[in-house]
Order: structure tokens, then sequence, then C-alpha cells
């Protein structure tokens, strides 16, 4: 039927076709019109491109509203999440989009049998030389050598044309090489992830019965946000944590920690759901490759036992994979919108067709996506980030609560070279500067979590100047922000607003309340922040001193990674209460504790710093760029869960 559909559109293209246009709109390709980029010369005009053009969506707006409605409490609406059929449905361009540019594509030379549909009609592709591409998007293709830390150039042009009439139908233009990315020189790619480590001197198992004054473990956790040991798990519940391929567990080190912390589950291990590959490696023992996922698995499966806990594992071994992967294997349209200027995917030799070594659509999202790798907004085009952010917000629409840290380089987005925003430059490679928000920490549909610590841990910086500013009161006793000295460098809870995304209805209330409790300090920020922009985090949990066991010790892991997986296991089994009483998963969570922020422990004392400033955002009574709107209290959690339709 769809193909049916797709001739006649093509038919009636081709028979209303009308003269080319006399005025166009310019498009700058902002992938690689940044500085980060190397400009080399032109290129042979023979050379074969795959053109794809990505066509608008339909319905965004509508999805938000019905999101925000389908997750606000008080809304007739609540709850009733829609089939991944209904979405993909709902977000499909119309017929007369794709008639549009193909009358285009027609009366420019390019006949419509060479043109072929994409998954979902999102996208048209066909097969042009370097030459009559540049010709159709009135441009010139030079070669650009990719930003440090990525092994390969590409062939595109810094801006192209479309005819304005088509300004509202075309949402960006792609021209891949078609025999793949070019070898570059020899760079190793970077990524930022939210921990950092602390060894601990001794290296000797500690005790099970752990001083939660100076160390975290989950008794520690199930004492201060109430927690309760897991119930029987509902068959529907699913709780999964995103890898990249050779990020593993070690098998050992889980029985260790388990039979440290938790004897009962040892011998326990997550459930490997693979992508593109799933790469797991054993062999290759470093901290960067191991200490993450150990840290992930082993909180994750204490706290939410016996409920299984999958690992969502992406990328081979020679392409490790990205979120975006992920995002194609739970929804196979997205297949469209992989990028070869950011995402790890291989050239397909098909004309129109699929890299074969994608996965696209393949895999079931979990009920609870747990997030703790993070990178620069500033490093991506903001069309990227939109597509990428509006599958977060599909996922809600499916009753799906993704959970991402919040990093730990306070406004910064990672710690070296430097990630602040040079103001002369628009480059993310400053050490001062504008602040640099996390992604996809600063996406408006996903959760985002800060860090705490207790008062009493290890390597606190002071606080003290701050809260006698503001008087008794204001000092929490069980937690404050994560703000600590690792060595020579100072870490604390990510946060700030983001450049891009504007602030969502569900927040403006919290946000605006703390802009004018903060208006005389914020006044010393105004121009290094968007004060407009979507506010994160969300909420908080503790990230400092994990006790994990690492190659055969106990090490302790500080950062907002362990923080993202400890929030998430408490939606897991709220929603195995939830499931197992009749009613749905919670999904997009943010707008109920937005209007029910008493379900938290508010963290008032505290700060974080970045980009020059040691004090940037601090933290405050109600919602803050610093904890959010607080840290888990479960048992208060699960009243108002259980009391929602």
């Amino acid at each position: 039927m769809w193909l049916l559909w797709f001739v006649l559109s093509l038919w009636f293209a081709e028979s209303l076709g009308s003269p080319r246009p006399s005025s166009t709109q310019k498009r700058q390709v902002v992938s690689v019109a940044r500085h980060e980029w190397d400009k080399r010369g032109e290129v042979d005009p023979t050379i074969s491109l795959s053109i794809q053009i990505a066509l608008k969506q339909r319905g965004v707006d509508y999805g938000v509203q019905a999101l925000l409605g389908l997750s606000d409490p008080r809304s007739l609406h609540f709850g009733r999440h829609w089939t991944a059929r209904e979405v993909a449905e709902a977000f499909a361009p119309p017929g007369e989009t794709i008639s549009a540019v193909i009358r285009w594509l027609n009366n420019s030379g390019i006949h419509t049998s060479r043109v072929s549909p994409s998954h979902g009609r999102t996208y048209l592709v066909f097969d042009s030389t370097v030459g009559e591409a540049a010709r159709l998007l009135n441009t010139t293709f030079h070669r650009f050598d990719a930003p440090a830390g990525a092994a390969y150039a590409q062939i595109s042009s810094t801006a192209y044309h479309i005819p304005t009439e088509l300004a509202s139908t075309v949402d960006y233009i792609l021209a891949t090489n078609k025999k793949g990315r070019t070898p570059a020189s020899s760079r190793t790619k970077r990524r930022y992830k939210s921990q950092t480590v602390q060894p601990r001197q001794n290296g000797t198992r500690p005790p099970a019965i752990v001083d939660c004054d100076k160390y975290t473990a989950p008794s520690c956790l199930r004492d201060l946000y109430k927690i309760p040991v897991g119930t029987s798990p509902h068959p529907n519940n699913s709780f999964g944590i995103y890898e990249s391929a050779y990020v593993t567990w070690l098998p050992e080190d889980l029985d260790l920690f388990f039979e440290t912390f938790q004897p009962g589950l040892t011998g326990r291990r997550p459930v490997v759901e693979a992508i593109d590959g799933g790469y797991l490696q054993t062999d290759i023992k470093i901290t960067p490759f191991n200490l993450e996922p150990d840290l992930d698995f082993e909180y994750a499966i204490a706290l939410t036992s016996p409920q299984e806990v999958k690992n969502i594992q992406v990328g081979d071994q020679f392409l490790l994979g990205n979120i975006n992967n992920m995002l194609a294997a739970l929804d196979r349209y997205y297949c469209d919108k992989l990028d070869p200027s950011f995402d790890p995917i291989y050239p397909d030799p098909n004309p129109g067709g699929y890299n074969k070594l994608t996965d696209c659509g393949t895999l079931d999202p979990p009920k609870v996506l747990s997030i703790s790798w993070g990178d620069s907004e500033a490093k991506y085009a903001p069309e990227y980030l939109e597509h990428q952010c509006l599958e977060f917000l599909k996922l809600g629409l499916m009753g799906v609560t993704v959970v991402v840290g919040s990093g730990d380089d306070g406004t910064e987005s990672g710690f070296a070279p430097g990630t602040c925003i040079d103001p002369a430059t628009g480059a993310s490679n400053s050490t001062t500067g504008i602040f640099s928000p996390a992604w996809p920490a600063a996406c408006p549909w996903v959760t985002t979590v800060g860090g705490t610590q207790r008062p009493t841990q290890p390597f606190n910086i002071t606080t003290s100047a701050t809260a006698a500013e503001r008087g008794p009161g204001y000092i929490s006793a069980n937690e404050t922000a994560f703000d600590s000295m690792l060595g020579a460098r100072r870490v604390s809870s990510g946060g700030g607003f983001s450049n891009v995304f504007p602030a969502p209805d569900y927040q403006r209330d919290a946000v605006a309340g703390y802009t004018a409790s903060e208006a005389e300090h914020l006044a010393k920020l105004r121009r290094v922040y968007n004060g407009r922009g979507r506010a994160f985090p969300d909420v908080a949990a503790i990230a400092a001193a994990y006790l994990t066991a690492l190659y055969g010790n106990i090490t302790t892991v500080y950062g907002t990674s362990a923080s993202a997986p400890v929030f998430a296991s408490v939606v897991a089994l709220l929603n195995n209460e939830r499931m197992n009483a009749g009613k749905g998963p919670i999904g997009f969570i943010n707008p109920v504790l937005y209007a029910h922020p008493w379900v938290l422990n508010d963290i008032t004392t505290g700060e974080n710093s970045g980009c020059g400033f040691d004090t940037a955002f601090r933290a405050s009574r109600g919602w803050d760029p610093v904890t959010g709107l607080g840290s888990p209290n479960y048992e208060k959690m699960l009243r108002l869960f259980m009391s929602l339709p």
C-alpha cells in the first residue's frame, strides 16, 4: 500500500511540474561550518555522493502537548501512553511535503525514478555526482578533516541553497561520500563520561557494615532514600542501561561487589541486549573500559533485584556506537536521522538502502532507560540535537522514563582541554567564557540527575561562606551539592541552561522562583548563560564515594554517572509497584515531580563551578541548577505515584 502511494505521489509531482524558483534560501552546514573542522581543497566533480533530503516531521508541537498532557497528573489523559505505531504515524511528513520536493528535483533534471523513500517517509534519497549536487544546491564541495578526536574526513559544503517555498518543508540536506568516510590523521575520539575515580589507599575489601558518613553503598542509599528491598517483578517491567562497545562489566567484579555488600546476589548478571554488534570484551582491562559498567550494574542490580537489568550494548569492535545508534534500534524510522558527521555507521553500497550493520527498530525500549554518558551540547549542530531530543520525547509518549547524568564539571561539559564557549569565536574549546551545557542532559524530555554528597564525605569543599550569606534554616543535615577535589581537579554537579532549547512549560514556575531568589548573584553571570533555556538538572542523588568493585579491589567512585542509575533504579521500583497494581508505567516523570516537589529532599547548600567561576550557580530552596528539585524519598514518591491513575 505504501509503495502504491509513493508511486502515485511521484506521478502527481511530475504531472504538476512548475518552473524553477526564482528565489532561494541559504542554509549553513553547521556540522562542518564550525571551527573544529579543517577545510581543504575542492573535490573532483565526478565523485559519487548519496544525497539525503530530510523532510520536516509534522506534529512536533502536537507531540509536545500530547506528552505534557499524558504526563500531567491533572490531565484526563494522564498515563495514556502511545504505541510505537501511533508515534510513527503522528510524526510522518504529509504527502504534499514529498510531492513538493519531488517537483523541485524533477525540474532540476533529477528524474523521479532515481529517488527512493526511506522508512516513515522522513527522507528522500538519490545518487548524484559532486558536480550535479553542486549545481542543484548552488554550492561548492570541499574536503573537511574531522575535529580532533575523530579519525576521518568528509566531503561537504559550508552552505547550500534551496527554493524559498521549500524552506518549511526541507529540514536539512546531507551529502555523503558513497565510498564512506575518508581516512584522516590518526586520532582518538574523545568521549566524556559523567564519572571520576579516586582509588582507596589500602585497596582492601571493606566490611559489610559501611560507614555511610564516609562512603556510599547500597545499604547507605536504602537508608538515605528509604528504598525497600525489591518486590516480585512484573513481567512487563524493564530497566535498561546504555553502554558503548568495549565498555564492559567484569563478572568477577560483580561477584566481589555482591559477596561484599549483598551476598544473595552473587552470580547475578545483567541481560545483554546487543545493538550493531553489542561488542563485549574482557581481555583488555583498563579503567575507561570497565569502571563505568561495573559501577552501573553493581548498584542497579543491588537496588532493584529481583528485577532484571538490561545491558544495552551498542557498537562493534570497529565502530563503537553512540546514543543515536541506540535510538535507531529503538525506533526504525530514526535510522534515517543518523548523521555520518557524528554517528558511527558503515556506508551502504545500495542506493537509498540502509546500513546493514545498523539495527533499525530491533529492540523494544525498556520502561526505564539510564544514560551515564554525555558530551557537549555545543559540539553538535542544532538540527542534530533537535532530532535526538525529539526521539526522547517519542520514548516518553510510549511510557519510557529516560534518566541522564548531568555531568561532573559544573557549568562546563567536560574538563579537557576546555569546553567553555569562547565568546569571540563561538568555539567550545576554552577554559573560561560562556557556560557550556552538557548533552543529552539539556534535552527537555529527559530527567537529568545532578549530584549531592553527605557533608561528612571526604574531599568536600567548604560551603560555609555561601550558607552564612543566607542565614539559618538553609543547611541540609543529610546532603549538600556535590562539590569535591579529586587531586588537583575540582568536580561539581553539572547544571545550567541549554543554549538551544527553551525552558519547557513544566519547569517555568520553578525556574522563575530560583531566578527571583538568586537575582543578585545571577546578575554576575548574566553574560555567560542563557536564562531562557531549558534548565537542568531536574533531580539529584548522591554522587560521592561509591564503593565499587574493580579488578579485585574496592575503589571509591565519584560522579553523576552513579547518580543516574540510582535514580533510575528508584523509578524502576515505582514502576513495578504500579504495574503489580494494574497501573501503567510512569513514563516521562518531570511534570509530576515539578508539580509535587515535596516528594523529594530539597538540597539547599552548596554550589557548582566552571568556566572561570569558583561559585557559578548556587543551591537554593526549591529548584536550582545544581541539585534540581532534590533527591528521592521513595516512600513519599510511592504514595504519590500509587495515587495516580
